[in-house]
C-alpha cells in the first residue's frame, strides 16, 4: 500500500442547544452568499452563537471562491473558520489562501 502523508487531527465542535429563529439567520445568511449578494466579514453575525458564524463563515469561502475570479480567499476570512476547516480549505485551494494570512 502507499503510505499517504499523516495529516493532522481536530477536536469536532459541539453544536450548541438551536433555535429555529437561529437556524433561520444561518439559511438566510447561506442564501445571500450562495448568490453574491452579500459578503460576510468578521463583524457580521455577531448575534449568532461562534459555532454558527463559522459555519457561515464556509459560506463566504465558498462565495469567495466561487466569485473571486480566482483571487485569494481574504485572510480575515480563513481567521473566522475553526482549525480543521481552515487546514481542509488549504489544502484543497492551496494556492488561494494568502501566503500571509493570519493562524
Amino acid at each position: 500500500m502507499l503510505a499517504e502523508p499523516s495529516s493532522p487531527t481536530f477536536e469536532a465542535a459541539a453544536m450548541p442547544p438551536t433555535s429555529d429563529a437561529a437556524l433561520g439567520q444561518v439559511a438566510r445568511w447561506e442564501q445571500r452568499l450562495r448568490t453574491n449578494e452579500a459578503a460576510f466579514t468578521p463583524g457580521d453575525g455577531g448575534e449568532m452563537d461562534l459555532y454558527w458564524r463559522q459555519v457561515v463563515a464556509l459560506f463566504e469561502v465558498h462565495r469567495q471562491i466561487t466569485y473571486g475570479e480566482g483571487r485569494a480567499i481574504a485572510a480575515e476570512t480563513l481567521a473566522m473558520l475553526r482549525p480543521g476547516h481552515r487546514w481542509l480549505v488549504e489544502q484543497r485551494w492551496p494556492s488561494l489562501v494568502p501566503s500571509s494570512a493570519d493562524r
